[in-house]
């Protein structure tokens, strides 16, 4: 199996850079007396992981297990002892290893217009620059979340539909339902998410034969059913699904969970009035996609999120941009917009905190960047493929 020299390039310089903001923040952190833990005063869970993983690693049962990430902790702490830098370490290679990936599904949905991935503004390196100097990425890679690991399991599991897609060959759905099952063992409405977009992609924009359509169509909606009922939600996630319809447990979910704190927006959605939740809902799904916005900022801390919305504000701009006639390319990369704006409207639904949408949102904006680089390319004239 060849290496693909720029996903190498890419991982190297983000493991560099990850490590390096690590090791900083780490400092930072014991220094301002937070022990190497979560280095802000406020909205974080990692002293809660940590205390879970050190108790399953000591064999204990804890009552409540929010998801898989303490089971992961645990196993690495009763291979090597408990160690905060070692959990962090996973999330820097989980990190890195996303933005290979990254680079990766740019490969696969580009046209190159430069012979060489030496070029500076081949769509690949414009990918690795962007994924790597994510800043959100960055940080949350450094600390104890589970985020980088959802993150890099949403990454493969677009790459494996990518290369699906490409290959049309069916093996590849053994990894992709792999790729959903861990998803929902970490985060189940983002895998409830994925699999919605990936059957939206293969319904709307995805052309092949008829039938290779139809049996593809039929192996993803098995396994959006089936996968979450083998993990005990019921088929097609209804058991974990239901409480997020009922419109009086998702308001009380947000005001308890999100609507509060200094970084909260305060967006009310009323599900009684059908224009007003339709005018809050899209001010709060822009809000996520775009945000902060700079009326929106009401502490200094939130002004750490601005650049990086700048920055995706102008993606928008050229995502939206009609210059290049429609190709299969372009068609593929719809995958990604998909994918990024069924997340970002699930996470509109519960959140308008933006302290806590720069970690919910590392999986739609990861795709919206890679989107971005796709769509530059796609924009530029046809020239050969090359590796």
């Amino acid at each position: 199996m060849r290496i693909y020299k720029p996903a190498f390039f890419w991982f190297v310089v983000a493991l560099a850079v990850r490590a390096a903001a690590a090791l900083a923040l780490h400092l930072y952190s014991i220094s301002a007396g937070f022990e190497g833990f979560y280095p802000l005063a406020s909205g974080h869970d990692d002293r809660q992981y940590w205390k879970l993983a050190a108790s399953l690693a000591d064999g204990m049962k804890p009552v409540d297990l929010p998801h898989a990430y303490p089971l992961v902790l645990a196993f690495l702490f009763r291979c090597f002892g408990p160690s905060l830098v070692l959990g962090k370490a996973l999330n820097i290679l989980a990190g890195s290893v996303t933005v290979a990936l990254g680079v990766l599904i740019t490969r696969d949905l580009s046209r190159h217009v430069t012979t060489s991935w030496r070029k500076t503004l081949h769509p690949v390196n414009v990918a690795g620059l962007l994924l790597t100097f994510y800043p959100s990425a960055v940080f949350y890679s450094t600390q104890l979340v589970k985020d980088p690991i959802l993150v890099l399991l949403g990454m493969w599991s677009v790459y494996i539909v990518v290369r699906i897609v490409h290959e049309r060959r069916f093996s590849l759905w053994a990894l992709w339902v792999g790729s959903l099952a861990a998803l929902y063992l970490f985060r189940p409405y983002a895998a409830c998410v994925m699999g919605l977009s990936v059957l939206v992609f293969l319904t709307s924009f995805w052309r092949a034969r008829l039938r290779t359509r139809v049996t593809v169509l039929l192996i993803a909606v098995l396994t959006s059913a089936s996968v979450p009922n083998l993990l005990g939600w019921g088929w097609f996630g209804s058991s974990y699904l239901a409480p997020l319809l009922d419109p009086e447990f998702v308001i009380q979910f947000r005001e308890r969970a999100y609507s509060s704190g200094g970084s909260a927006v305060g967006i009310e959605l009323n599900y009684l009035e059908p224009l007003s939740f339709v005018s809050s809902y899209s001010y709060g799904l822009l809000t996520v996609l775009f945000g902060p916005f700079p009326w929106q900022i009401r502490s200094a801390v939130m002004y750490i999120a601005l650049p990086e919305s700048l920055v995706m504000l102008s993606l928008g701009i050229v995502a939206l941009s009609k210059k290049s006639k429609p190709d299969v390319y372009q068609r593929e990369q719809l995958l990604l917009l998909i994918l990024a704006v069924l997340m970002s409207a699930a996470i509109a639904l519960f959140s308008d905190n933006i302290g806590a949408n720069t970690r919910l949102r590392l999986l739609p904006w990861s795709a919206l960047l890679i989107y971005g680089a796709a769509k530059w390319d796609s924009r530029r004239r046809t020239s050969v493929y090359s590796t």
